[in-house]
């Protein structure tokens, strides 16, 4: 977590997978902890082939592959 002036920026390493999530909040508090988990977990389950396959790749991810996701 980085502590800026009024927000907080919390980030959630999936070395796994090789991404990261990053959410701006006003204040880290467990619910946030838990959708950031939940989102990983969905996102993980839903993609794994997807991020394996690009993984070790040293190029720009369209995320537009990854649209479907909410």
């Amino acid at each position: 977590m980085i502590k800026r002036f009024k927000s907080d920026i919390v980030i959630r390493y999936e070395n796994d997978y090789g991404y990261a999530l990053v959410v701006i909040t006003n204040q880290k508090n467990e619910i946030i902890e838990n959708l950031m988990l939940g989102f990983s977990n969905d996102f993980n389950s839903k993609y794994k082939n997807k991020l394996l396959d690009i993984q070790d790749l040293n190029r720009l991810i369209n995320i537009s592959e990854f649209i479907d996701i909410k």
